[in-house]
């Protein structure tokens, strides 16, 4: 669903939230995805798959992190003065 933003303080918002929400839900199918991995006894994991696969997701929260920093500096921005 795309949301059309007319100024660039509500641009960076709505890019900042998607981009930081979106790289939560990956990091979060990855660790769900290893943890569920590494319960399954029937299957046998690969360490190496699963160390990187964790790192991955370590780095997408970070991502998250920051992006999710700068969406909520934009939208509290946004309800303080809203632009036209």
């Amino acid at each position: 669903m795309a949301v059309e933003a007319k100024t660039p303080t509500a641009k960076k918002a709505r890019d900042a939230c998607a981009s930081g929400y979106r790289a939560l839900a990956e990091s979060n199918a990855l660790t769900e995805g290893a943890l569920a991995e590494m319960k399954d006894t029937s299957v046998k994991s690969d360490p190496k798959s699963l160390v990187e696969r964790m790192h991955r997701a370590e780095d997408l929260n970070e991502q998250a992190e920051t992006d999710l920093r700068t969406c909520t500096d934009a939208v509290a921005t946004l309800a303080s003065k809203p632009e036209r």
